[in-house]
Parts: C-alpha cells; sequence; structure tokens
C-alpha cells in the first residue's frame, strides 16, 4: 500500500496544469484488499493535505507564512506518516489499485491545485522549498 499511495501522489502532483473540477463518477465497489484501517489512514493522508493547501492559501504569497503554515502541521504529518508505513505493498492487486484511484486522486489533485500559487512564488525560497519538500505523507520504498 506504501508504494500504492506514493504512486497516485505522484501521479497527481506531476501535473503541471491546473486539474479541472472533476465530474463525479462512481466509485467501484471496495475490493476485499482494501481494509477499513487502510482506508482510515487514506482519509487521513488526504484530510492532512487538505489542512496543508488551506494553510498555504492563508498565506496567500508570504514565503515566510507559508513556511510557518507547514511547520505548524509537522506533528500531524509525521503521525500519519507513521502510519502508513504499517502497510505493506497492498496495491498489487489492480483492483485496489483502481478503488484507490477512483476514490482519493481527485481529492488529492483539488488539495495540491490550491498549493501552486504560492510554491511557485517561493519556488527560490530556500526555507519554504525545504519546508514544503520535507512534507512527506507517503513513504518512500
Amino acid at each position: 500500500m506504501r508504494r500504492g499511495l506514493l504512486i497516485l501522489v505522484i501521479a497527481a502532483c506531476s501535473n503541471a496544469a491546473p486539474t479541472p473540477t472533476p465530474t463525479p463518477t462512481p466509485t467501484p465497489s471496495r475490493p476485499p484488499g482494501v481494509t477499513d484501517a487502510l482506508v482510515a489512514v487514506a482519509d487521513r493522508m488526504v484530510a492532512t493535505l487538505d489542512k496543508l493547501a488551506t494553510g498555504l492559501e492563508a498565506a496567500k504569497l508570504d514565503c515566510q507564512a507559508g513556511t510557518a503554515a507547514i511547520g505548524a502541521l509537522e506533528s500531524e504529518r509525521k503521525a500519519v506518516y507513521d502510519e502508513a508505513q504499517k502497510f505493506g505493498d497492498t496495491d498489487r492487486d489492480p483492483a485496489v489499485k483502481a478503488w484507490f484511484a477512483a476514490t482519493y486522486v481527485g481529492k488529492i489533485n483539488a488539495a495540491y491545485d490550491r498549493t501552486k500559487g504560492i510554491a511557485t512564488a517561493c519556488a527560490q525560497d530556500a526555507a519554504f522549498m525545504a519546508a514544503l519538500n520535507g512534507f512527506a505523507l507517503f513513504p518512500q520504498q
């Protein structure tokens, strides 16, 4: 699952153009490999990303305020990261991957799109970029 969530986020975050608001599509029925615990950690990841986006929007284009907003979420970020590490590679099942993509990619893209303004404005601010690049929710393999 760690790899699967990472793949979903990398795919979502690598989209350079703003993502239009998706038309809601029915989520496929949840496959057996998607446990309640797995859904709970994925929901926490999305909620934390949403809080990050809200904090960065509030900072406007102020890099110092953006850096502070990222830092304010560090303990929550670390807790979600630690929880995500408990899951193995549950994404090997194509049905699991499809379910997570249908359920979470739109939400991840929406949060990410809200951070683009300040991320662009502060791209040359070393402290801001270090904080933003350190905001890992998904364990690397």
